[in-house]
């Protein structure tokens, strides 16, 4: 665009220069014969009215060339214009196709540290749920072994093996829902407390197999 206004502004520079060298000439000419006239009057007038149509003639063709320049010069800038217009769009395009590919490529990335970035975050509030969940039950039921040592009873004998605490039963029935969610039952070996597995089924988290009462599972509160 700047330099098609540079190249105009030259072509009306070098019209306005010939316009000046022909005022010029013609000035040049009036003055010479205006002395070889000068004796006579009617042949004085005559030359200057001719002279002087001359130069309106001159002028009006000068005219006509820089209308016609000017028409010309306006044609151009506006073809460049519309072809600046074709190139800003093509450019736009290109821009957006670009943005584009680079969120496509950025895109698994960026979802892969999101997913790994949310199973940090689950681990570490599973892990606090798991600590106050353990708290809890060692807390409110402690090992049966812990009431036998006061009241003198089902003390630990060489036929019966030390009972496994609350929440080691919780966590295996956990554990087996989660890695065999087709099988997740678990034996009831002598090692859990009879009164807590009533306890467990009576209060519906678990829940024991319909065809084999020695198996229970986790009751699928998810579901």
């Amino acid at each position: 665009m700047t330099c098609l206004v540079f190249d105009s502004f030259q072509r009306v520079k070098i019209l306005q220069a010939k316009e000046r060298k022909l005022h010029a000439e013609i000035k040049s000419i009036e003055e010479a014969t205006m002395k070889a006239l000068s004796t006579n009057k009617e042949v004085k007038k005559a030359v200057l009215k001719d002279n002087l149509e001359t130069s309106i003639k001159q002028h009006e063709e000068l005219l006509s060339c820089m209308e016609y320049e000017k028409q010309v010069l306006k044609e151009k800038l506006k073809k460049k214009k519309l072809v600046l217009e074709k190139q800003k769009e093509v450019k736009q395009a290109i821009e957006k196709k670009v943005q584009e590919l680079e969120s496509a490529h950025q895109g698994p990335d960026r979802y892969i540290r999101e997913a790994i970035e949310k199973k940090e975050q689950m681990a570490e509030y599973l892990d606090q749920i798991d600590s106050q969940l353990s708290d809890f039950l060692i807390k409110h039921f402690p090992s049966p072994e812990s009431k036998d040592l006061l009241k003198g009873i089902h003390k630990v004998t060489p036929s019966r093996p030390k009972y496994t605490n609350i929440y080691k039963i919780i966590r295996k029935l956990m554990k087996k829902q989660l890695d065999s969610p087709h099988d997740p039952y678990i034996s009831i070996i002598d090692s859990y407390w009879p009164m807590y597995i009533e306890l467990l089924i009576r209060h519906g988290i678990v829940l024991r197999h319909p065809q084999r009462s020695d198996h229970i599972r986790l009751t699928p509160f998810h579901l």
